[in-house]
């Protein structure tokens, strides 16, 4: 008897057990539904917000770039329109040989430009002489007779090296040369060069000379490497200019003419070839020519 009640009460206990499980298992399943629903949710709503705002979103940068776009078309236009204008009304083209920028140690810091020719000159002589500015790749600042800080930009009024009116300005006088129109259109605002920097060049001279049709500039760049050399070099730009419209025909340059230092602070040696004059200044060996 007593073994009978004792399996009754077994039963009874794994029948309630498996309720008990069934409960739980009940209640697991609730939560992971009510959470699977609630992610599910999240990703609904967060595809009606993306889908409900991207515009927005679009619609706020397209109109930033957008004006941006037509900000610098509406000042091409209008930059264009005055080039033009300035063109109509500037002096012909005349023949003449004038310096624009010299060196002269009479004067402090040693370097001048002819702004009085600045005033003078016609629109072709200006793009030429545009075109020469950007060929040196230091901050090109310098002074004119009365000792005010100039730059050869600002002389011509183009702003500085590679301003959007410069660009502006050379795309127009320049846009029928292809070989160099793609250098004007990539041209960037070039830095300061300091102390530290390796090497910076700066323009020694130029001259320009107009004979009919044709536009000449002659000009000598310096180079310095620090303690380490100097070099120079001259170069020749042909242009022909037809109304509003030039071109680059002819450029020669020179070569090289350099001087290295030794002992210098680098402990860089002089090339091979080179021969000290006796004050540590190294000097090429020119080869005599054979009779």
């Amino acid at each position: 008897m007593k073994k009978i009640c004792l399996l009754v009460l077994i039963s009874l206990w794994s029948c309630q057990q498996k309720k008990f499980e069934q409960k739980e298992f009940t209640k697991i399943d609730s939560t992971s539904k009510e959470r699977n629903a609630s992610e599910e949710n999240i990703e609904v709503d967060s595809k009606k917000f993306i889908a409900t705002n991207w515009f927005k979103v679009f619609k706020t940068d397209t109109i930033i770039a957008s004006d941006l776009y037509w900000k610098k078309i509406i000042e091409k236009d209008s930059l264009i329109k005055i080039f033009k204008a300035d063109f109509i009304n500037s002096p012909p083209l005349k023949d003449k040989k004038i310096k624009f920028f010299w060196y002269d140690n009479q004067v402090e810091p040693g370097t001048l430009i002819n702004k009085n020719y600045c005033k003078t000159m016609s629109e072709s002589e200006r793009a030429a002489l545009g075109f020469v500015a950007k060929l040196s790749n230091t901050f090109d600042t310098y002074y004119d007779k009365g000792n005010e800080s100039c730059s050869i930009h600002i002389a011509l009024n183009l702003d500085y090296p590679c301003s959007e009116k410069y660009k502006y300005f050379m795309q127009y006088w320049f846009r029928n040369d292809t070989k160099y129109l793609n250098s004007i259109n990539n041209c960037s605002p070039v830095q300061e060069t300091f102390a530290g920097s390796s090497n910076f060049d700066a323009f020694n001279e130029i001259n320009i000379t107009v004979k009919g049709n044709n536009i000449f500039i002659d000009y000598e760049i310096g180079e310095s490497g620090r303690d380490i050399r100097h070099c120079k070099w001259n170069s020749k730009i042909s242009f022909l200019v037809d109304k509003d419209d030039i071109k680059v025909i002819d450029w020669k340059e020179s070569e090289e003419d350099c001087e290295y230092y030794y002992p210098n602070y680098s402990d860089h040696l002089p090339p091979a070839g080179y021969k000290d004059d006796g004050t540590g200044t190294y000097r090429l060996v020119k080869k005599s020519k054979k009779k």
